[in-house]
Formats: structure tokens, sequence, C-alpha cells
């Protein structure tokens, strides 16, 4: 994932860290809504005691998934160069002292090599976010390169 190209730089540049995480929040709530999840609880800035000690949560949301109330933490990352391996680490284990069910690590500036693979091996989604936009998504659904998604936001501003 470690690219040259990185059309979402300029698109984002105006805002704060904790503008992208309301974005997200925003973007992950359209999503929700439009699966229809039950029980929908979502948290920005969310504090979470475990029994090794207190962790802070860019997004915290709690749903219902075939009867089964269902927890997922999500990390916004506004930075200018790719994420590393060691923030995809840090969210896993954030899962796992919360007894979380699944995270998504939301970049701006993409990821490297090293940690989209951890993320693969870990079941971590990785998003990469334009102008309120999902345009990359790892281990969900979609998986684009960075060129498709660089081609994707050429043919869409013409």
């Amino acid at each position: 994932m470690n690219s040259t190209i990185n059309p979402f730089k300029e698109l984002v540049k105006d805002l704060s860290p904790t503008e992208f995480e309301k974005d997200c929040l925003d973007i992950i709530q359209e999503y929700a809504e439009e699966e229809k999840l039950k029980n929908l609880h979502i948290e920005h800035n969310k504090k979470i005691q475990t029994h090794d000690g207190v962790y802070q949560i860019d997004i915290y949301a709690e749903f219902v998934v075939l009867n089964v109330q269902m927890r997922m933490l999500v990390e916004c990352k506004k930075y200018d160069k790719p994420v590393g391996r060691d923030k995809v680490e840090i969210l896993a284990n954030r899962l796992q002292s919360i007894g979380a069910q699944k995270g998504i690590l939301i970049s701006t500036s993409g990821f490297q090599s090293g940690a989209a693979r951890y993320a693969k091996e870990h079941g971590i989604a990785l998003w990469q976010i334009m102008d309120n936009s999902v345009k990359y998504i790892q281990n969900s659904l979609y998986s684009y390169t960075d060129e498709e998604i660089f081609w994707q936001l050429k043919w869409r501003n013409y």
C-alpha cells in the first residue's frame, strides 16, 4: 500500500484531526443506517476502562447483528505519510483488551505494506477517506489498489 500517489492528501489537508474523526463518524453512521443495524450506539472520543488500563477510542460503536451484541473500535489517522504497522498492532491489542469484535483503521494517507499485511492477518479493516467518501477498503466488501483509486478519482473529476 505504500504508494507515491496520494490523491487524497490535498482534499483533507484543511481538516483538524478532530474534524477528520467527526467526518469518519458521520460516514460510519451513514453506513450503519443504510444497513439498518439494530440498537446502534456510536460515540466519538470514548474512554473505556479495562483490566489493563483506560483506552481512548476515536469512534466506538455497538450494534446487534444476528441477535448478538457487537462492539467495533475505529481509529482515525490524519497523517501526511502512510500509516505504519505499529498503529495496526495497537488497534489489534485494544480489540483484545476491550473484547471488541471488529476494528477499522481509517487514514488520509494510505498504509505501509507491513501495516496492510498485519491488518489482513488480524481481520482489521483499512479504509482511506477522501472528502466524506470511503475510497479504499481492505478486509471488507471491496478492495482497491492505490492505482485504481487514483483513476476512479481522476475520472470522477471529469
